[in-house]
């Protein structure tokens, strides 16, 4: 709706009052660019009306004044929201009258202390391994399980939560410390498996875990590594559960090889039928957190 318009629809409004509250007539009123009363003597030699409801009426006068303001402006354009929201038979509102709320406001973030980090594996940590058989004297499969406490290592986390590209971390497992429920196999592991002496993880990504850590919680964590067995070497992701307790850090995480993967060989022993081709390592970790 242009201005014009605009002003005739509050003129037309006012009249409307007016008559309706028993003001009297209304003087003749012309749509020009600026609104003006046609005879200004006129209205000075007219007796003053008695006060009336119109002229009383609180919502009136607020109204008139209005009015005059619109035609002072020059513009016919209301200066103020509630002037706009009155022509149009409305009270004024806060959406109205208050200034809008920038869309574009930053989000609030949180300020935390995330520092670089070293996990260092502790005495009490066990290396296991598990492998299914089928031994000559048991009718069902068994599972053999070797395991050692020669575990080292640590873990260099940078202040954004992964593995540090300026410091290498490693878990070192002596396998010449290996024993299983069997003197036989363990012998055969260590002379002729081909495992060597020791088997080197090379940390390279850890996800799934909040950073910074909490002082307290379960993180299930996947941990991917390049595994080294008698100088052959092969990326392995690691699997597992490990609970924080403020600088202490506890858990088991997994993974699965095979056999032909780092050229390992089968036991061949009398009393062992058959040997699954997969193998199962687990490291029962115990270990130190230093900020």
């Amino acid at each position: 709706m242009d201005a014009a318009n605009s002003r005739s629809v509050i003129l037309c409004l006012v009249m409307f009052i007016f008559t309706s509250c028993g003001s009297g007539s209304v003087a003749e009123v012309s749509l020009e660019n600026n609104v003006q009363i046609e005879s200004d003597s006129t209205i000075e030699n007219l007796p003053e009306p008695a006060p009336t409801l119109a002229a009383t009426d609180p919502i009136i006068n607020s109204i008139k004044e209005d009015l005059i303001k619109v035609s002072d402006s020059g513009n016919g354009e209301a200066s103020r929201p509630e002037i706009a929201n009155r022509s149009a038979g409305k009270e004024p509102t806060l959406a109205s009258s208050s200034p809008p709320v920038s869309a574009s406001m930053d989000e609030a973030k949180p300020t935390l202390d995330a520092k670089e980090m070293i996990i260092s594996i502790q005495t009490g940590s066990i290396a296991r391994y598990k492998i299914g058989e089928q031994l000559a004297r048991l009718p069902t499969p068994i599972t053999a399980v070797g395991e050692t406490t020669g575990i080292t290592g640590k873990v260099f986390l940078d202040s954004l939560g992964n593995i540090s590209d300026s410091d290498i971390s490693t878990i070192n497992v002596n396998v010449e410390s290996l024993r299983s429920d069997k003197n036989k196999r363990d012998n055969w592991v260590q002379r002729n498996g081909g495992i060597g002496s020791e088997i080197t993880i090379q940390l390279t990504k850890v996800t799934g875990h909040p950073w910074p850590l909490p002082e307290s919680g379960k993180l299930d964590v996947v941990i991917d590594g390049n595994m080294t067995i008698s100088g052959i070497t092969n990326p392995t992701q690691w699997n597992g559960i490990l609970t924080i307790e403020e600088s202490s850090l506890t858990g088991l995480i997994s993974t699965e090889i095979t056999w032909g993967q780092f050229s390992l060989s089968k036991p061949k022993l009398p009393f062992i039928i058959s040997v699954d081709d997969e193998i199962v390592l687990e490291l029962d970790v115990l270990a130190d957190i230093q900020k």
